[in-house]
């Protein structure tokens, strides 16, 4: 069966680099938060989520996000996110937290 979300792991100068694809629910979320939690344990530095491949999201994203963004900060490092997709953005806003992040172009 193939997934329909998946995350992307790289690692680059000992940071966290992610980027999630598909369509994120709460079942996907909860495996997401594991696995982003061992990519944090095996790093340091930045914590960079890009989101431009992520094509379904709903509170459960937003849940794991700012679960992540708490996770980093409890460990003295920042939360970046990527180039939110247009399903991403428009749930940050609806859910009135996107200015709570910090957001970049990336490369």
């Amino acid at each position: 069966m193939d997934r329909v979300f998946d995350v992307d792991r790289s690692r680059c100068d000992g940071q966290a680099r992610l980027r999630f694809v598909g369509e994120l629910d709460l079942y996907e979320a909860k495996r997401a938060q594991a696995e982003v939690v061992e990519v944090l344990d095996q790093t340091a530095g930045t914590l960079t989520i890009d989101l431009r491949d992520l094509t379904f999201c709903d509170s459960s994203c937003v849940h794991l996000l700012l679960a992540l963004h708490a996770e980093a900060s409890a460990r003295g490092r920042a939360t970046v996110l990527q180039r939110p997709s247009p399903a991403a953005e428009k749930v940050l806003r609806i859910c009135g937290v996107y200015d709570s992040f910090t957001f970049e172009d990336g490369g």
